[in-house]
């Protein structure tokens, strides 16, 4: 049986499954939102969601990630402006990092593989879109990995697993 999925005895690993897609795909709207507001200097925890070309607030429904988009073809409701393909190569790449988080990762590890794949998509879609890898970001997946193994290392009691 896959690693991630052991621990539901087979029942519920549909359900587990979905959830983490959920959970990536919402994870991956902030990430889109990320990518496009981080490079341009703007906050991105506070503001309204807006569109890009005519800065209509976005409503409700159309935060829904992935069907929204597809709904509306790509494209603002109001001014019709294309809605960039990276907001849905963001939510579609986090929910399958999730995805393969729980199907591929050992247990316990799951939620620290999702975190790293995020980071790294984050990290993956700025370089591609604005040729930037943002010293913010790069530390913070360093501290990541760093926190992960210290804690592992503590878990186990073996400290032979940080190998400076």
């Amino acid at each position: 049986m896959i690693a991630g999925l052991e621990q539901t005895g087979g029942q519920g690993a549909g359900v587990l499954l979905a959830g983490a897609g959920v959970l990536g795909a919402i994870v991956g709207s902030f990430l889109g939102a990320t990518l496009e507001r981080l490079p341009a200097g703007r906050s991105v925890v506070t503001g309204r969601s807006a569109c890009d070309s005519c800065g209509t607030a976005l409503t409700v429904i159309e935060l829904v990630p992935v069907l929204s988009w597809l709904v509306q073809r790509g494209k603002c409701r109001t001014c019709g402006s294309p809605i960039g393909w990276w907001q849905m190569a963001a939510e579609l790449g986090a929910a399958g990092i999730a995805m393969a988080s729980v199907l591929l990762a050992p247990p316990g590890t799951v939620l620290a593989a999702m975190v790293f794949g995020w980071q790294l998509l984050l990290l993956a879609l700025l370089d591609a879109r604005h040729l930037w890898l943002p010293r913010v970001l790069t530390g913070a997946l360093a501290a990541s990995g760093l926190a992960v193994a210290g804690a592992r290392a503590f878990a186990l009691q073996d400290l032979s697993l940080i190998h400076i």
